[in-house]
C-alpha cells in the first residue's frame, strides 16, 4: 500500500493522515494542532472501512459469478465469507461514541477519530445498521458543518483539524526551487468518490437529497474550463490535473444517476435495467 517518492512513507492517498502512528488524530490537551506529532504513515497497522467494504462487494461478485456458472457450492462459500466480513466490519470499525465508521489501529484498538469519505463506503455497500447509516447520511454527508461543502463531498470532515480544502504549495528542502502541492488528500473533493457517497444516500432512503447534491456537483464542475482531477471543496475551484479521465467518467455517471443503482455485486434477477441510456447515437 505504501508508495515511493513524495511524501516519504505515503500511501495511495498521498498525504492523507488516515494511517499515521500518531493516531488518534487530535491535538494533545492544552497544545495547538501544529505541535501534534503525527508519527509515520503505516497503512498496514490499521483496519479500514473502505477497503473491507469493497472486498465485501467483491466477494458478493464472486458469488454471483459462481451462481451464473451453476457452481452453487462455491457461490454459497463466497457468500458466507462476505457475510462474515460484513459482521467483522460492523463489530470492529464502528466508533461507539459517534457511531461512525473509522480506521482503527490493529494493535492498540484505538480509533483514529477521523471521519472521512471512507467512512461511508460500508453504507454504500449496504451493510451498515440502520441507525449508523442514518447518522452517517443525515448528520455528516448532508450537514454543511461536515461534508455538504460548496463542492461536496470533501475527503476529510471539515470539522476535523486536519481539514484543508484546497491545500497549499510547499517548498521541500530536498528539492530546492521546487513547489509541491501539500495537503492533497486532506479536504479536496474527488467527484468519482462522490458517486459512492451519493450511492450511500440512496441506499439509506435519501434519494431526493442525493439527486439535489448531484445537480449541485454537476453545476459546480461546469464552472471550470475543464473537468479537473479534484476540486477545492469550499470554493469549488478546480485544482489537481485538468481534463482528467476518471472525473470525466464521473460526470457521465452523475448525469445518468448511476449512483441510484445498487452496487453491481448486489444486483439480483429483475433489477437490471432493460435499457441503459445511450450516450452517443451512431450515424446511419
Amino acid at each position: 500500500m505504501r508508495a515511493p517518492g513524495y511524501p516519504p512513507g505515503g500511501t495511495a492517498l498521498d498525504d492523507a493522515l488516515r494511517w499515521h502512528t500518531g493516531s488518534p488524530l487530535a491535538p494533545s490537551p492544552g497544545k495547538p494542532w501544529y505541535e501534534k506529532e503525527w508519527g509515520q504513515s503505516r497503512a498496514d497497522l490499521f483496519f479500514s472501512p473502505d477497503i473491507n467494504a469493497f472486498l465485501y462487494l467483491e466477494l458478493l461478485t464472486l458469488a454471483a459469478m459462481a451462481d451464473a456458472l451453476c457452481r452453487n457450492h462455491e457461490a454459497d462459500a463466497w457468500r458466507a465469507r462476505a457475510e462474515s466480513l460484513a459482521a467483522a466490519i460492523n463489530a470492529w470499525l464502528i466508533e461507539p461514541e459517534t457511531q461512525t465508521y473509522q480506521d482503527r489501529h490493529s494493535e492498540t484498538g484505538i480509533f483514529t477519530g477521523l471521519v472521512n469519505n471512507a467512512s461511508f463506503i460500508p453504507i454504500y455497500a449496504g451493510i451498515a445498521p440502520p441507525n449508523v447509516a442514518k447518522i452517517g447520511c443525515r448528520d455528516y454527508l448532508l450537514s454543511p458543518e461536515h461534508f455538504l461543502t460548496t463542492l461536496p463531498f470533501p475527503v476529510v470532515d471539515r470539522a476535523h483539524p486536519t481539514f484543508r480544502s484546497g491545500g497549499w504549495l510547499h517548498a521541500p528542502p530536498a528539492f530546492p526551487g521546487a513547489l509541491v502541492q501539500q495537503s492533497y488528500c486532506m479536504g479536496r473533493t474527488w467527484i468519482h468518490a462522490d458517486c459512492w457517497l451519493l450511492g450511500a444516500l440512496c441506499q439509506s432512503g435519501f434519494e431526493a437529497e442525493a439527486d439535489s447534491v448531484a445537480d449541485n456537483i454537476l453545476e459546480g464542475v461546469g464552472k471550470s474550463e475543464g473537468i479537473h482531477e479534484c476540486y477545492d471543496s469550499l470554493t469549488g475551484f478546480g485544482n489537481g490535473h485538468p481534463e482528467f479521465l476518471w472525473s470525466s467518467a464521473a460526470v457521465l455517471a452523475l448525469a445518468h444517476r448511476f449512483y441510484a443503482r445498487p452496487p453491481v455485486a448486489t444486483l439480483v434477477e429483475g433489477t437490471v435495467p432493460e435499457k441503459i441510456p445511450t450516450l452517443l447515437t451512431p450515424k446511419s
